[in-house]
């Protein structure tokens, strides 16, 4: 008796610790797997339940097909948010490349400006440039 309801005591721990993906992901890397069906029946003895079988049965052949076409679904829809990330990705290298081209751009232009400006007066009077605007200005 005192066995069991230490056995009591414990499972929801020992349900709660099995429960975490953690663990789950440990085992599998060792290639081990939490029997689930034997987590039931363990809870079953502790709460003194003897009608275990009328509970836990084994699925239909059309249990097993709607199982099988979920779980399709199931990676149909991983594939296409993955799909949905990947292009998501693209576009965002694709706005950022713009910006940096639209960036070099502007930065061409004012520089080019700025040259023009710097040597026009030189150009069309043979004296540099003193207004003060322009590359060399203040010179």
């Amino acid at each position: 008796m005192q066995t069991r309801r230490n056995m009591s005591q414990g499972l929801p721990m020992l349900t709660q610790f099995l429960a975490n993906p953690s663990v789950i992901e440990q085992l599998a890397l060792e290639g081990k797997k939490i029997d689930v069906n034997e987590i039931c029946r363990m809870w079953f003895e502790a709460s003194e339940f003897r009608n275990q079988n009328d509970v836990i049965i084994n699925m239909t052949p059309e249990d097993m097909q709607r199982q099988q076409q979920k779980s399709q679904n199931g990676a149909a829809q991983q594939k296409f948010q993955m799909q949905q990330q990947l292009l998501q990705q693209k576009s965002a290298a694709a706005e950022q490349l713009a910006d940096s081209e639209n960036v070099a751009r502007a930065a061409r232009d004012v520089l080019r400006e700025g040259f023009k400006r710097s040597v026009e007066p030189e150009v069309l009077t043979g004296q540099p440039n003193t207004s003060g605007s322009g590359f060399g200005g203040n010179l």
